[in-house]
């Protein structure tokens, strides 16, 4: 029986591996033995020793090509090839710093940016919940279209029913996030935490670090003083090695029992969560189906799809709606993922950035290849060389590639530096604009990204420069003017042109961000925000249970910061603006005539205090602002802004008349009326709204204020100084959110300004390489041409006519990328219209601006070498061919 064949040539081709150095010198004199064998038998045939060697090399058609055939045989001269490859690359590498340089650089730009996004878009889109089986959770919201509320929170009367009746969840829970005074340590804190139904836990399937969850029973009143506390929560008050056992907190001013610490890696609602109380509501707000307050989250059962679980709630809502007409008339339910809910409207957002980074790459690519093309060009002497000693096409093209896969490896390793540095950058700004942001780690799943597409980005720069550069036609001329040959020339035209083009399209997008940016920039809120301090307080009802007490303490805060040095003026209101809150209620209008309300109309409601509408620089526009009389034992007043003024009286002056809420049944005349502001963000348009005194306030609920502080100096240096003045009347009493108004704007457009920014700069990165692409191919073109030229002006050709032909060479692949590239932006550009304000995607200044600067660039960028080109000297370069 015959060996099989590889266990027969394995020792020679380890041997070939490991030594090979004396099996190259057996191959050498084997060969030589056989051109000597052959010597001899010419010899004999009649020709003399030096003809009878030349015969015998030429049937060899060369030693070296011979020899090289005997190495491949061997099927191991690939790693000794790559080797070999790789230490020429090197050597190239450092023979030409500045060209390597580049194209690293241009590499590590391309490659990291599409790192970096694609990082945050797994981290955001794709990467999965730390939750068992998350693709199970659910959020489940209320639905009323016909009422503007597509998607609302849930009252607590629907999620009981739901929970009692649904058969498609395993679990379910309510939540409602809360904010915590905790007293009782070294400095009182205002943390956040979250009112949970006890079997909140349980839909997440997370389990405690130490202790337990709520029980059943726990959400009854009596049973309700335990709470869950996170972890580092936990170490910050009671330290590593405290015992879990008997430990209490004191929150808004109750002592609760600490029954269980959750890990460090659960946080929810929010990652700030860490706090989670029993939500207890007695049977009366159970049975509530009006108020809307509480978020519900559950877990599908097994084989249960989403559309399923609506199905069966909806079947519930319309049992609700016939039992519950007046509270639950066409209310339905709408369930949505979580994961689906946590991502909201960044999946746009972050698509787009995907799209971008993918137009820098393959404006980088293109560049590179276009560099990479020229040079190879520049080297057709070299490789006919290489060729003719015996080199086959396959190898050059395998050595051609190595040179790009090092210089792709290089930039590989800068790219992933440069988004290590983006991802610590993005850390310390604590950018809040993309949810899970601060969770972002550039690891397995993002390097698995860049590594394929460092692979598709060497096929993409490196196989047509290598196929073009070891053609037949290029290795038989061995000529350098073989670069200024007409299929050259077209490929170096046809990724010029695909540099302008993509570099428009980014250009135009950024332009289109930034204009849009710059008009929301320049909203006018309604308001001032300069030299503007804010911070929030939040009353413990366990202290502050009436409204009498909450308003006089209040009123005690206000009167101290109004008697410090360098404030101007301060007033507290319910919800400050362009924090996204809105509180709506039903407004009843007096019947007077024929402008009287048929249904009730929705309104926003804020209760301010006196000195609010100076402090924050609202403007008066009719009647006057609250005073101190306008107490709680004085006639009750309100304030309406211009938009309700104008829908409920339009053809009367609305001083004096009367309103009130569907909840209260006092009526309030109103006294003044004042501008729209922008409540909820700068491009949304405020509706009506109305304005309550807050010391005429009835809602015991409502033991949270905003106060604002109008500073003559830095706000911020006020800061230490207002938290002193609310503990000089309550100790236990912290603030919270402090930030100055112009803090609060910049926030309110974090979103557009990130989109704006990083699409500035990918364009800015193009732009510089698409005109890096035109200066390098005109100056290359000049290079090669050089004799063309010292032959037309020794004939007399005038120095105008050289610079108009490079200029003519230059003008046309920009106007054909900017034609391409504005095709490419009409269409593309449409998915940015829901990212703009005031401003249309096919906007034409915008275009045209972006054409013209494209185009004055292109020509400079021409221009420069075409000058250089007018000052070559005819002799020396008729004398040097």
């Amino acid at each position: 029986m015959q060996p099989k064949h590889w266990i027969y040539t394995m020792p020679l081709r380890l041997r070939s591996l490991f030594r090979r150095r004396q099996a190259d010198r057996e191959l050498e004199d084997e060969l030589q033995y056989h051109v000597e064998q052959r010597t001899l038998e010419y010899v004999g045939k009649g020709l003399n020793p030096r003809e009878a060697r030349r015969a015998a090399l030429g049937e060899f058609r060369g030693i070296a090509r011979v020899t090289e055939e005997c190495r491949d045989m061997r099927k191991v001269n690939f790693l000794q090839d790559f080797i070999q490859d790789i230490r020429y690359s090197s050597r190239v590498i450092r023979k030409h710093p500045g060209f390597a340089a580049v194209v690293i650089l241009t590499l590590a730009l391309g490659i990291g940016a599409n790192t970096l996004v694609f990082g945050v878009a797994y981290g955001v889109l794709l990467r999965p919940l730390p939750f068992p089986s998350p693709q199970k959770l659910v959020t489940l919201w209320e639905s009323n279209p016909q009422k503007g509320a597509p998607q609302s929170q849930v009252s607590a009367g629907n999620f009981y029913d739901w929970q009692s009746q649904n058969s498609v969840f395993s679990s379910s829970a309510a939540y409602s996030n809360w904010r915590f005074n905790l007293t009782g340590v070294s400095e009182p804190e205002n943390i956040n935490g979250a009112l949970v139904t006890p079997d909140f836990f349980s839909v997440f399937g997370i389990n405690p670090l130490q202790g337990r969850t709520f029980r059943p029973d726990e959400d009854k009143s009596g049973k309700d003083d335990v709470v869950v506390v996170s972890q580092s929560l936990w170490n910050r008050v009671f330290g590593y090695t405290a015992r879990l056992s008997g430990q209490t907190l004191t929150l808004n001013r109750s002592v609760n029992t600490i029954v269980g610490i959750m890990p460090s890696g659960f946080g929810f609602p929010s990652s700030a969560t860490e706090v989670w109380m029993p939500l207890s509501l007695d049977e009366t707000n159970k049975q509530n189906r009006d108020g809307k307050w509480l978020k519900v989250i559950a877990r599908l059962k097994p084989n249960v799809t989403i559309q399923q679980a609506e199905s069966n709630l909806n079947v519930i809502a319309a049992r609700l709606q016939a039992s519950y007409p007046k509270s639950n008339a066409n209310w339905n339910v709408v369930v949505i993922s979580l994961h689906e809910h946590l991502v909201g409207e960044t999946r746009t957002t972050l698509l787009v950035l995907l799209g971008a980074v993918t137009l820098l790459l393959l404006l980088a690519c293109a560049n590179i290849a276009s560099l990479l093309l020229a040079r190879g060009s520049g080297r057709i002497n070299e490789i006919a060389v290489r060729f003719a000693l015996g080199a086959g096409r396959g190898r050059l093209i395998r050595q051609l590639l190595t040179e790009s896969v090092s210089l792709v490896a290089i930039g590989d390793i800068l790219a992933v530096l440069l988004a290590y540095w983006a991802v610590a950058s993005i850390r310390l700004l604590k950018i809040e604009a993309f949810p899970r942001i601060q969770n972002l780690v550039i690891d397995g799943p993002i390097i698995a990204f860049t590594l394929a597409l460092s692979l598709l980005v060497t096929a993409i720069i490196g196989l047509l420069p290598a196929f073009r550069a070891s053609t037949y036609e290029s290795l038989r001329s061995g000529s350098n003017r073989v670069a200024t040959g007409p299929a050259i020339q077209r490929q170096r035209k046809v990724l010029v042109i695909a540099q302008v083009a993509l570099a428009f399209i980014l250009l135009t997008g950024a332009g289109l961000l930034t204009n849009s940016f710059l008009r929301l920039s320049h909203v006018n809120p309604g308001f001032q925000v300069d030299q503007r301090l804010s911070f929030q307080l939040s009353l413990p009802r366990s202290r502050y249970k009436t409204n009498q007490l909450q308003v006089g303490f209040f009123s005690q805060v206000l009167e101290r910061i109004g008697q410090q040095v360098g404030v101007l003026g301060s007033g507290g209101v319910s919800d400050l603006p362009l924090l996204g809150n809105r509180m709506s209620f039903k407004v009843l209008l007096e019947r007077t005539g024929p402008t009287g309300a048929q249904t009730p109309p929705e309104a926003g409601v804020r209760w301010a205090t006196p000195g609010y509408f100076a402090a924050i620089g609202m403007s008066l526009l009719n009647g006057r602002l609250f005073s101190d009389h306008d107490d709680a034992t004085a006639p009750p007043v309100a304030i309406v802004n211009q938009s309700l003024a104008k829908r409920f009286w339009p053809a009367r002056d609305p001083i004096g008349m009367r309103v009130r809420l569907e909840e209260d049944p006092r009526w309030f005349t109103v006294v003044g009326v004042v501008d729209d502001i922008k409540q909820e963000t700068l491009d949304s348009t405020e509706g009506p709204a109305l304005y309550f005194s807050y010391a005429q306030k009835s809602e015991e609920w409502l033991n949270w204020i905003s106060i604002v502080v109008h500073t003559s100096g830095n706000p911020r240096d006020l800061a230490r100084l207002m938290r002193e003045q609310v503990l000089s009347v309550d100790k236990d009493q912290p603030i919270t959110e402090v930030a100055t108004l112009q803090e609060h704007l910049a926030d309110s457009v974090a979103l557009p300004r990130i989109r704006m920014l990083v699409m500035g700069n990918f364009s800015l990165i193009a732009f510089c390489i698409s005109v890096v692409g035109i200066f390098g191919m005109v100056s290359y073109s000049v290079t090669q041409r050089s004799h063309e030229i010292g032959i037309r002006m020794a004939l007399g050709a005038q120095p105008r006519d050289v610079i108009w032909q490079f200029l003519g060479q230059g003008l046309r692949c920009t106007l054909w990328g900017l034609a391409l590239g504005i095709g490419g932006a009409l269409f593309l550009t449409r998915a940015l219209k829901g990212f703009l304000f005031g401003i249309d995607p096919l906007d034409g200044v915008t275009f045209s601006l972006v054409a013209a600067i494209l185009l004055v660039v292109a020509l400079t960028a021409c221009w420069l070498p075409a000058q250089r080109a007018t000052r070559i000297d005819p002799n020396i370069t008729l004398r040097y061919e």
